[in-house]
């Protein structure tokens, strides 16, 4: 079976797709025509859309207000409430950003959380670290000797049921 073939399931699938979109060095790069890329952006638009915003400020999701501009009169005219900005406008700006910053350092920085938020949201949720454990590396080295050159052709469920039957002896008959 073929590489392609193999990958193919990272191209369509949503996580993957939001993962390297919010990889300020990857952003959507890796699309290999326009329908692509204009799947790819529909999909972070409409993940970003059902993200909440609220400020850290007031809970209430009213306008934000910095300490320093509390006694101006005007300063609510430079604040724009949470509720009303454009998620739409957030992930063109945020892709028309470009950097060669490490995606950890890109979202640390606390200007681009409050340039993105619901990006800044999106982010923690698609690349948070998923604990590992031995087990999981057992399965991992125990798929990495069943699929080898002479067993390449195997079909994906056949390598998946390998496996879990040696991964698991004590729920074979």
């Amino acid at each position: 079976m073929s590489l392609d073939k193999r990958c193919k399931s990272y191209e369509t699938d949503r996580h993957y797709i939001v993962s390297a979109a919010l990889d300020p060095q990857i952003q959507l790069r890796w699309t290999k025509s326009a329908e692509e890329e204009c799947r790819a952006r529909a999909i972070l638009q409409e993940l970003c859309a059902a993200v909440p915003i609220q400020s850290k400020e007031d809970p209430s999701g009213g306008e934000a207000v910095d300490s320093d501009d509390e006694n101006d009169l005007l300063s609510f005219m430079r604040q724009k409430p949470s509720s009303q900005i454009d998620s739409a406008s957030e992930e063109d700006w945020y892709l028309s950003v470009q950097s060669d910053e490490q995606v950890e350092n890109f979202w640390q920085d606390p200007k681009n959380g409050k340039r993105f938020p619901r990006l800044k949201v999106l982010h923690i949720k698609h690349h948070c670290i998923p604990a590992t454990s031995a087990t999981m590396e057992r399965i991992f080295s125990a798929a990495g000797y069943i699929v080898n050159t002479r067993r390449s052709t195997l079909a994906d469920s056949l390598v998946e049921q390998i496996v879990l039957a040696k991964c698991n002896p004590d729920l074979l008959p």
